[in-house]
């Protein structure tokens, strides 16, 4: 028989990371660690990245900002030169909840905590699909100027890629006419980057001009979105850490399953019950491991001589499996000269 190929598990795709242009919360390598392993273990996030990446052009980094401005214990926004246009209203999202009077609370539940944050953000991104899908943050006109904005982006930095290696040549070049020649095509590829610079100008401001427009509108909505998300949270979070603990040995499961157990549970009314239920016989079982058993006041202090059965020791029962002892056992029961 040809021998058995062996089985090899695929491995888990890593996500990729957001570039850090389109990010308006400053964060170091230990925030964007903690982010980076909920995105990896997390399938509903990831999921939620692509549903929503649809609708705007840096739909993932948004979710990235809401963590960090839900988990980090500084905040500090980016200035607005270092962020790419086409995630302006993202930013217009973020300060809408930061301002709100919801903001202390969600604060309160989410700081410094990994998987509630991540829940949170999870449940927050899921309403914010729901909105754009009924267009009731952004129309439709809207959303087309965010993509034109974010085409423009990409077109401009190609320009300056293709500027960038002409200039590299030209500085290789060793003969005069090929000099000239690129100097040239240097010339004419500075005039196309300057014009789709120009260009991608004169749209930004024309996008943040809208904006400006919507931003209470779309304020409000989401607050209204986030106050509902609120309530659901700390039950949320609270059914997932009883899940979550091990009884017994004191191991908890890592964020992102229980953020996925946390994001089941706030949409699943039987597991909300089933929860309950585990959580109250977890603090009977632990009670009942507390508890001192009963035991028989009675202790062996020493052996005497004596015929009763249930008080022999061991070695005096296997006296009856010998057909020559166990006449001796007799007698000595008789006589009342058991070792017990």
């Amino acid at each position: 028989m040809p021998p058995k190929r062996k089985t090899v598990a695929p491995q888990r795709k890593l996500p990729q990371p957001l570039p850090q242009n389109s990010c308006w919360i400053e964060s170091d390598a230990y925030d964007r660690r903690a982010y980076g392993n909920l995105r990896s273990e997390s399938g509903s996030l990831r999921a939620l990245e692509e549903s929503g990446a649809t609708f705007l052009p840096y739909f993932p980094s948004l979710l990235q900002d809401l963590f960090y401005l839900l988990f980090k214990y500084n905040i500090i926004f980016q200035e607005d030169r270092n962020v790419v246009p086409s995630a302006l209203f993202n930013r217009a999202l973020l300060n809408s909840l930061r301002q709100g009077s919801l903001y202390g609370a969600l604060r309160e539940l989410t700081l410094l905590d990994e998987a509630k944050s991540g829940l949170c953000v999870l449940l927050l991104g899921e309403a914010l699909v729901a909105l754009l899908k009924s267009e009731k943050l952004l129309t439709r006109r809207d959303m087309l100027d965010l993509w034109d904005v974010h085409k423009q982006e990409e077109i401009r930095e190609r320009k300056r890629e293709e500027l960038a290696e002409s200039e590299k040549l030209l500085q290789e070049a060793l003969e005069a006419a090929g000099k000239k020649s690129l100097a040239k095509a240097k010339e004419a590829l500075q005039g196309e980057f300057e014009g789709a610079d120009a260009l991608l100008r004169q749209k930004a401001a024309r996008l943040k001009e809208d904006f400006q427009r919507l931003e209470s509108q779309a304020a409000s909505r989401f607050q209204a979105q986030a106050i509902a998300v609120a309530q659901q949270l700390d039950d949320a979070a609270e059914q997932a850490e009883q899940w979550g603990l091990t009884l017994g040995t004191g191991y908890r499961s890592p964020p992102g399953q229980k953020l996925e157990l946390g994001k089941r549970l706030a949409s699943n009314e039987k597991l909300k019950k089933l929860a309950r239920l585990v959580g109250r016989m977890k603090f009977h079982a632990l009670a009942l491991r507390k508890k001192v058993f009963e035991r028989s006041s009675e202790e062996i202090l020493e052996i005497e001589r004596g015929d009763r059965v249930s008080r022999l020791l061991p070695h005096e029962l296997l006296a009856l499996s010998h057909p020559i002892l166990c006449k001796d056992f007799y007698r000595r029961f008789l006589d009342q000269e058991l070792l017990q």
